[in-house]
């Protein structure tokens, strides 16, 4: 116990006169190469570079590097649109999996519907559970493999039977009676063309939620626990959907 200690006290001394540390969890493109497969299909690397940068924005005067390699990795979508998936060795590969199939939506979205534009924002509501530095990727990878892979996207199924939402503005303002109604049928034309979609829709500052696409009322996100009702909209997708739950054992 005593020399683990020692050791402990060793390791600090020398983090502290070096002010240098590295976060690396190998390299997720030879590691995981499978899940790049199922995921994108066929990807090469193109570009990969290391860089060191200060993270300490408490305490600026006490430098602390981290340094870390970034891979750029290239593949084509659905659509046959060659795009580009950047990881790093530093962040849990299911972050950058999930913001991968968001630039996805968003793209899908804003061609579809031009008035839905001014940003797009995916979420999982189980994110909270685990941590972008653990090493329990597998674990992640296993319950949300449908949920990343853009190989065979397809936006009217992508949200039917599981959790993950998207926050989305709708550019339409109702000064008179028509506009309100052209506003009202551009949402039912979403929803219609997205039957499952899991959203929280922010028009003209008022805020709907949808669950698989169908509109949840507030006396139903009152119903669920939270400080406020995107907190409240989060538990709603959890218990729609426990069986997405990554065991906190886990993270």
């Amino acid at each position: 116990m005593l020399k683990k200690s020692l050791m402990v006290i060793a390791i600090s001394i020398s983090f502290l006169l070096t002010g240098c540390y590295s976060l690396s969890l190998g390299n997720p493109t030879t590691k995981y190469d499978y899940v790049f497969d199922e995921v994108l299909g066929e990807w090469e690397v193109v570009e990969k570079d290391t860089k060191t940068v200060n993270t300490n924005d408490t305490v600026p005067i006490i430098p602390l590097y981290q340094t870390y390699t970034t891979w750029k990795i290239q593949y084509s979508d659905h659509n046959d649109v060659k795009r580009i998936l950047t990881v790093n060795n530093a962040e849990n590969l299911a972050f950058f999996l999930l913001r991968n199939i968001g630039y996805t939506i968003e793209s899908e979205i804003k061609t579809i519907f031009p008035n839905f534009t001014d940003y797009i924002f995916i979420n999982n509501p189980y994110s909270s559970h685990y941590s972008f530095y653990e090493q329990n990727f597998k674990d992640i990878y296993s319950k949300y493999k449908e949920v990343y892979t853009v190989k065979n996207f397809n936006l009217n199924t992508y949200f039917k039977g599981h959790p993950i939402y998207i926050e989305v503005r709708h550019n339409c303002y109702s000064e008179n009676e028509e506009n309100s109604g052209q506003c009202k049928k551009e949402i039912d034309d979403l929803i219609k063309k997205v039957p499952y979609i899991n959203i929280i829709l922010l028009s003209e500052e008022e805020y709907n939620y949808y669950v698989q696409g169908e509109e949840v009322s507030i006396e139903m996100l009152e119903s669920h626990a939270g400080v406020n009702y995107e907190e409240k909209y989060k538990n709603l997708l959890k218990d729609r959907f426990p069986e997405y739950r990554i065991s906190e054992e886990n993270t």
